[in-house]
C-alpha cells in the first residue's frame, strides 16, 4: 500500500494560473493600489532606466538569491524551536487511551511564509544601506511604472496577509486532536472552537478506511479511523492522525523520513488498535471501506 496519488493533481497549478493574472489586474484597478504616473516620472522616466539598467541587472539577480538563500537559513536557525513550541503546547492527558493530533512539522508551512517575509525585509534593508535611499525609491519607481501598480502597497498587503491567515491556520493546528478515554470520546475539530465529548454508548459505526477519493479527484491511500455516532457526527482521524499519536501511556513519534509503506502500515496499525479498543466498549463491528484497493 502507498501514500502517493493515484493520479497527478493539476488543480493547484490551474488555480495559479487563473488566480495571478486576475490579482495583478484587480491591483492595477484598484486606487489604493494603482500606480499614478506623473509628469515628472514622465520626463525622467527614460533618463531613470538608462541611469539604472545596469544596477537594476545586478539587483534582479542578487536580491531573489539572497532572499531564497536567507529564507532556508532562517528556516533552518528556526524550525526546531518553533516545532518543539508546537509540540509541547498541547500534551495527552494521563487517562488517554489515544491521543492524535497534529504536530511539530505541521508548523513548517507557516514557518516558511514567515522566513520569506522576513527575508524579505533583511534583503530591502541591506537594499537601502548599500544602494542609498534614493537609488531604491527610483528603482521600485521603475518597476511600478511596468507592473502598472505600487510594489510597496502590494508586498505590505500580502504580507499582513499572510501574517494573519498562516498566524489564525496554526493556532487551529494546535488546538486540534481526538482523545479516546475509557468511558468516552473527546473532539477538538480543526475550524471549530471548543470541545465535543460523546460517551462510547454513543458509537454507532466504526470503519477502518483504507482508501478515499479527495475533493480534487485524486485517490487516496492513507489509513484513517472514522467513527459515526447516533446524532450523525462523524469522527475522522485523517488529518490528525499523521505524525504522532500516544496510545495507552506511550507516546511515539512516526519518522519523518520513513519510507511511504512504513508510514502507512503504521497508521494502519494504529486506526485498527484504536478500533478494536473502542469495538470492546461500545460493543460495535468494525467495518473495511476500501473503495479503490491498492493493486
Amino acid at each position: 500500500m502507498t501514500l502517493l496519488m493515484a493520479e497527478k493533481n493539476i488543480f493547484p497549478s490551474i488555480a495559479v494560473a487563473i488566480c495571478v493574472p486576475i490579482a495583478f489586474a484587480l491591483f492595477r484597478r484598484n486606487s489604493w493600489f494603482r500606480f499614478v504616473t506623473t509628469p515628472e516620472f514622465i520626463a525622467t522616466r527614460e533618463s531613470l532606466i538608462e541611469k539604472y539598467r545596469r544596477t537594476e541587472k545586478i539587483v534582479n539577480l542578487v536580491s531573489p538569491a539572497a532572499a531564497f538563500g536567507l529564507t532556508g537559513l532562517i528556516l533552518y536557525l528556526t524550525a526546531h524551536p518553533l516545532m518543539k513550541l508546537f509540540n509541547s503546547a498541547v500534551q495527552p492527558d494521563p487517562d488517554d487511551l489515544f491521543f492524535a493530533r497534529y504536530t511539530g512539522p505541521a508548523v513548517l508551512m507557516p514557518a516558511l511564509f514567515w522566513a520569506m517575509l522576513l527575508s524579505f525585509v533583511i534583503v530591502l534593508s541591506l537594499c537601502y544601506v548599500v544602494l542609498g535611499r534614493r537609488v531604491v525609491r527610483d528603482l521600485m519607481l521603475l518597476s511600478d511604472s511596468r507592473l502598472g501598480f505600487q510594489t510597496g502597497r502590494v508586498l505590505s498587503f500580502l504580507a499582513l496577509s499572510i501574517l494573519i491567515i498562516t498566524g489564525m491556520g496554526t493556532w487551529m493546528m494546535v488546538d486540534c486532536w481526538i482523545r479516546l478515554k475509557p468511558d468516552r470520546i473527546e473532539v477538538n475539530r480543526f475550524l471549530t472552537l471548543g470541545t465535543r465529548s460523546w460517551p462510547l454508548s454513543d458509537v454507532q459505526r466504526l470503519v477502518a478506511v483504507h482508501s478515499f477519493k479527495a475533493p480534487s479527484g485524486n485517490v487516496i491511500y492513507r489509513p484513517s479511523a472514522k467513527i459515526v455516532m447516533k446524532d450523525g457526527t462523524v469522527i475522522s482521524t485523517e488529518q490528525v492522525l499523521h505524525l504522532a499519536y500516544f496510545r495507552r501511556g506511550e507516546y511515539d513519534r512516526m519518522p519523518v523520513f520513513e519510507s511511504e509503506r512504513q508510514l502507512s502500515a503504521r497508521r494502519a496499525e494504529i486506526v485498527l488498535e484504536m478500533l478494536e479498543t473502542i469495538s470492546e466498549s461500545a460493543d460495535v463491528a468494525i467495518e473495511i471501506e476500501d473503495p479503490y484497493p491498492a493493486e
